[in-house]
């Protein structure tokens, strides 16, 4: 009977296993070339629910839809929406970005269909933090050698950390001694991950389960003594980093002037501020801000650290009237309600919660694996309410359609992963005797990867230097509009410098220099232009400067640039 049940549930354990661990791909070093990462997710993804489709057909399985079914379904596909008008009519998207958001949609459905038929939550809940334990023993063993962003695995397990209460089950000694040790191995990654925002998230959650336990005329006091609480706590951890501190707050002033008019209401598409964030951290340094202490805390920036300020630019107000509608059926009884909740339903919202709290200070779904999560734990807390679910037939020609659209995408990835794979080949080929046979492989993967920023930026380097100045300009051209980044800045300018368009080099390097002020290699890009040119007091205006920039972290390349601007400067008294 054991064995038939355990039979039973292992192809969905696997499909589970799969996809939890291929959006860890993030977090690791050892992959050849980060547009690899998310290529692996998505292809993982879509060949799990391109399996459970045809298993859901052959058996027949109905599909019980509740009302977050719906929300969630018309979020993502906004989203989806939402990103490819705006890349006819906008801003070029990111294909990544697109396949991303399909792959929850597929995650979310494959989480839908098999949990509540062929797999138990206490199971799905042990698959997921026996994985997380995993990491957790990689991170801890190997600290800073294999995690990349050790602030989002904290965040990870902060949301899990509420899932591992429910495997407790009274007078079984050993299981739940089994769990305490992992509760600690958590924990203890957490704490070395040296993440503020987690450490409150965790706290934060903490809080709302133990206050839904205070008696009303207390909660008051309750809620009162968590607010100082938390507060203290934040002062506390700002002294700890208070530049970490000061630049979210630089980010979010910027970020604050993105939404305006249509982009407002509508968005401007996933991906947005991956891509194009450096431009308006650009334009708020060339207007006339002079603030030293903030052009120390600029740097390249991916991510606003507010996860519905993000959604805010994005995905627009619809957007983010669509995803709070959605958390709002959720917690329609409450944050924490201990009468009409039961168990499970508790400590998933409070899951759930810790996510969204991180996300107040942090980026967590930009992270595939918390995405993947959270719409995982959305799929078990809809399947839960069996009293306002209802009943689809299972109908052939709905998952012969849905079968034809994860092939096709399937199909899709492939071909790009294919074609990220010769150009990684291509790189590592040796160009003095297989330039030709490089070229070949750049000039037959641009149409596949024209909207990867990497790529883009890569062969117009190579394009540039090889000579082709014209091609590289159009090239590099598009990879500003994928990636809009110093290095792209540069690139871009020292080939219209090759060019002789003067004035387009300079403000190639004007815009590099306002996007990173702290950087002196723009300035010295901009000081060599205006030393060929002739111009001497522009170039001693740019020496003084990059004489005057603090260095955080001293290097032999800073000394030789910083020494021959000194020279200049003195030759020119």
């Amino acid at each position: 009977m054991v064995l038939t049940k355990v039979i039973r549930q292992l192809p969905t354990s696997l499909a589970l296993i799969l996809i939890s661990i291929s959006s860890f791909c993030w977090s690791f070093y050892n992959l050849e070339n980060s547009s690899f990462y998310p290529l692996f997710f998505n292809a993982t993804t879509l060949v799990v629910s391109t399996i459970v489709l045809v298993f859901a057909s052959v058996k027949k399985i109905p599909f019980q839809y509740h009302k977050i079914d719906v929300l969630v379904f018309i979020y993502l596909i906004y989203n989806i929406i939402s990103t490819c008008f705006n890349g006819c009519y906008n801003v070029q998207y990111h294909q990544y970005d697109v396949y991303n958001y399909i792959c929850y949609l597929w995650i979310y459905f494959v989480a839908r269909v098999l949990i509540p038929n062929f797999l138990s939550i206490n199971h799905a809940i042990t698959i997921l933090l026996a994985i997380a334990l995993v990491i957790c023993r990689q991170f801890i063993t190997h600290k800073n050698i294999l995690i990349i962003n050790s602030g989002l695995l904290a965040g990870y397990l902060c949301a899990l950390l509420p899932l591992s209460i429910i495997l407790f089950k009274r007078k079984n000694y050993i299981r739940n001694f089994i769990i305490l040790l992992g509760l600690i191995l958590m924990l203890a990654a957490i704490l070395m991950a040296d993440s503020r925002t987690a450490i409150i998230a965790l706290i934060s959650t903490a809080f709302l389960y133990f206050g839904s336990k205070v008696k009303s005329k207390k909660r008051i006091w309750f809620a009162g003594f968590m607010l100082i609480l938390v507060c203290g706590l934040s002062i506390l951890l700002y002294f700890k980093r208070p530049e970490s501190f000061n630049g979210r707050i630089l980010i979010w002033k910027i970020a604050f002037s993105i939404p305006k008019g249509n982009n407002f209401i509508f968005g401007k598409g996933i991906g947005y501020i991956d891509r194009q964030f450096n431009r308006h951290q650009k334009n708020y340094f060339e207007n006339s801000n002079r603030n030293l202490s903030e052009q120390q805390l600029a740097d390249d920036t991916h991510a606003v650290f507010n996860e519905p300020l993000r959604i805010l630019i994005e995905a627009g107000l619809i957007g983010l009237v669509i995803l709070s509608y959605l958390l709002f059926c959720v917690y329609r009884t409450g944050l924490i309600n201990l009468i009409n909740d039961n168990k499970a339903q508790v400590f998933l919202k409070l899951s759930i919660s810790s996510i969204l709290i991180f996300g107040l200070c942090s980026y967590p779904f930009q992270s595939y694996s918390i995405s993947s999560l959270f719409y995982i734990l959305l799929a078990i807390f809809a399947g839960l309410d069996k009293k306002d679910s209802k009943v689809l037939p299972p109908r052939f020609g709905l998952y012969v359609l849905l079968f034809i659209c994860s092939s096709y995408f399937l199909f899709i990835v492939s071909k790009t992963i294919y074609a990220t794979k010769e150009w990684v080949n291509a790189k590592q080929l040796n160009w003095q005797y297989n330039e030709a046979k490089a070229w070949n492989i750049y000039n037959n993967q641009n149409n596949v990867l024209r909207y990867n920023g990497n790529f883009l930026a890569d062969y117009g380097q190579k394009l540039n230097i090889s000579g082709y100045h014209k091609e590289a300009e159009f090239v590099l051209s598009n990879a500003l509009v994928q990636h809009y980044s110093v290095a792209n800045l540069l690139n871009a300018g020292y080939n219209e410098e090759l060019m002789l368009n003067f004035r387009k080099a300079e403000q190639f390097y004007l815009n590099a220099s306002c996007t990173m002020p702290k950087m002196i290699s723009p300035r010295f890009y901009l000081f060599n232009l205006y030393v060929k040119n002739g111009l001497t007091k522009k170039a001693i205006e740019q020496g003084l400067i990059i004489l005057s920039t603090p260095i955080k972290v001293p290097s032999k390349e800073v000394d030789e640039m910083r020494n021959t601007v000194a020279k200049y400067l003195i030759d020119n008294d």
